[in-house]
């Protein structure tokens, strides 16, 4: 399973500040947002968030953010095995 999220960080720490779960209806509109392209059909990312990109995911999804001093990124969260998958490393077993 991937689980995409916008993650805000504190910047030059590292630290998380926030994180937002992307819905996989706004999957699309968030490829179209940060360019992702046929090179990486999953968004594995991670994508920087330039502050206007995060205010037009904001107002799609409905959040209320106010995150204008940190670090945003959109960023995928997969398991390890199916990370392998997608990257061809393992071939799928029949069920």
């Amino acid at each position: 399973m991937i689980i995409h999220r916008v993650s805000c960080y504190v910047p030059g720490t590292g630290l998380l500040h926030a994180s937002y779960d992307v819905s996989p209806a706004l999957l699309d509109y968030a490829r179209k947002i940060v360019g992702s392209d046929a090179d990486d059909p999953h968004m594995l990312g991670p994508y920087p968030l330039r502050p206007d990109h995060l205010a037009e995911l904001a107002r799609a999804a409905g959040w209320q953010l106010a995150l204008t001093h940190y670090e945003c990124f959109l960023e995928a969260f997969v398991d390890d095995a199916v990370l392998a998958l997608i990257r061809g490393r393992l071939e799928p077993r029949p069920m």
